[in-house]
């Protein structure tokens, strides 16, 4: 995005929404892709392993602006990293065992 005109940022005269999600699906045509964001949620507590996608929004970018906004990620992603650490993959932690007294 260094070669693209700057602009100034305007503040939206409705809300604008803030979404967290920790899971995406991707799809794409030939002309846009589609962001699908969701949060994993548990379905059955004490289950290490039984999550669910709950769907909170979507994105869809042009292909222009999905090459920038990869070289924007590279760019943040390498600048963590270089203060922080390697970023690493996230692994759930297995559910405990039950305790004696829920055993009973």
């Amino acid at each position: 995005m260094a070669d693209e005109q700057k602009f100034t940022w305007a503040k939206s005269k409705e809300p604008v929404p803030s979404i967290y999600a920790n899971f995406m699906h991707v799809s794409w045509t030939l002309f846009d892709v589609r962001f699908q964001l969701g949060q994993l949620i548990p379905t059955e507590p004490g289950v290490s392993n039984a999550f669910v996608a709950e769907e909170c929004g979507a994105v869809v970018m042009a292909w222009p602006a999905v090459k920038a906004f990869r070289d924007n990620l590279i760019g943040l992603i390498d600048s963590y990293e270089r203060t922080n650490g390697t970023i690493e993959s996230s692994k759930l932690v297995p559910a405990p065992p039950p305790s004696t007294a829920e055993k009973k």
